[in-house]
């Protein structure tokens, strides 16, 4: 590389000398780099790396302004971006003042799509199942509105079931404890218009009984449900419904949430705590009585045969008011206590119904139902006539030994109640 000599700086106006070697008059690269050249060498060029950095700032900043100007001003996007003519956008995603707001309620289930090009006057946004498959490039359309679906694939009412008498007009009956349908299939038959809500929680049962009772299911005249039903405090209605263990004995007659009735050998004798040999155990879902009178409206008669867990049947009604229980009820126990939660229900007239009688001469298929209901339901003691609680009372305890055509019978009662 040459050597510097004699470089001088024209700028500042004042020509700027560098210092000399000591040994020449040519200055060299080496004494260039000697601290107090280094220190004159800066001071003259301090002055021009200062204009060019602000002249550079200042231009960032300009163009920095003129690009946001620009930007914001939205000319150059409308005239490259769209079409004049259409007004329709070539190049983004639709903008949100092309969307129509919805002029009804939001629904999470649905799913609002808006179209690429702007809604013509007057139209309405159509909607959509949020699992459908949506094309963005035709509008979709879709049912207005998505009913919910109704049990046992039958349209969606308002109406309770035992208040809509659009298709039968006869009584409405609450058959609690169903077993093999054997009350279910009388109610049927001696009413042909009446309407039934069975409920049976053993479901080797009530598919059973889906089968037997299909016709009837189909015409709905027969709502078939699968729950167990539980007990409630009437003051506290909105407490967790839970799940409770059932006990499936080989006797489907015998089958319990109660444990020593649940795993009751083939003569109904109750076995040791922890035996079973003659049952299994399940979990089952449970309601109680009074959301099934909620769910299904208030029948007029009200049969409850659920080996254990009558009284939790009975006691739920309490939280309903005394429109809205039925107008009869039955139960399989006969007790100073049954009668008096019957009393606090609003019933004033009772019969005990002797189900030795009724079974008398029946067949295997027949066996176990309830016989009459109501004013039809004959009293062991003085026939269609009803008593009074006091009547009844003064009757207790019921006779539990019987001669029946000659034989001993062990004799028990269903209490029937009426307002």
């Amino acid at each position: 590389m040459p050597r510097a000599s004699n470089v001088g700086f024209k700028y500042p106006p004042t020509s700027v000398q560098l210092p000399k070697s000591s040994s020449s008059d040519k200055m060299t690269m080496d004494a260039l780099y000697n601290p107090s050249a280094a220190g004159v060498f800066h001071k003259a060029i301090r002055p021009t790396v200062r204009r060019e950095r602000l002249i550079g700032i200042t231009a960032f900043v300009a163009g920095f302004l003129v690009c946001h100007l620009f930007l914001t001003s939205g000319s150059a996007i409308e005239t490259t971006l769209f079409d004049k003519t259409t007004s329709q956008r070539t190049g983004f995603p639709p903008s949100p003042q092309h969307y129509a707001i919805p002029p009804y309620p939001y629904n999470p289930q649905v799913q609002y799509v808006p179209q690429y090009q702007p809604p013509p006057s007057g139209a309405v946004p159509q909607q959509v199942l949020a699992s459908a498959p949506v094309s963005r490039a035709q509008p979709v359309t879709a049912p207005a509105s998505v009913p919910e679906p109704a049990g046992q694939n039958l349209p969606a009412s308002s109406v309770r079931y035992c208040e809509d008498t659009s298709r039968n007009n006869g009584p409405c009956i609450f058959d609690i404890g169903h077993n093999s349908g054997q009350d279910t299939r009388n109610y049927l038959n001696d009413y042909p218009s009446s309407r039934v809500v069975a409920i049976e929680a053993n479901p080797t049962l009530v598919k059973a009984s889906k089968a037997k009772f299909a016709d009837a299911i189909a015409s709905d005249r027969l709502r078939l449900v699968g729950i167990g039903i539980t007990a409630i405090d009437p003051k506290k209605e909105n407490q967790e419904r839970p799940k409770l263990k059932f006990y499936v004995n080989r006797n489907d007659k015998f089958s319990s949430f109660v444990e020593n009735l649940g795993c009751r050998n083939y003569t109904g004798e109750v076995t040791a705590p922890g035996d079973r040999t003659f049952c299994s155990v399940m979990e089952l879902d449970t309601r109680s009585c009074s959301d099934l009178v909620r769910e299904y409206g208030t029948p007029v008669y009200f049969k409850i045969d659920i080996e254990g867990k009558d009284r939790a049947c009975l006691e739920s009604l309490e939280a309903l008011p005394q429109s809205e229980r039925p107008k009869y009820t039955s139960i399989e126990n006969v007790t100073e206590l049954d009668i008096d939660i019957l009393l606090r229900l609003g019933y004033t007239k009772f019969k005990a119904v002797n189900q030795n009688l009724l079974q008398e001469g029946t067949t295997d298929e027949e066996e176990g139902h309830s016989g009459p209901w109501g004013e039809d339901a004959e009293d062991a003691f003085t026939g269609k006539k009803w008593q009074t609680a006091e009547e009844l009372k003064n009757r207790l305890p019921l006779k539990r030994k019987m001669i029946l055509n000659g034989v001993e019978r062990t004799a028990w009662y269903d209490l029937h109640a009426g307002k």
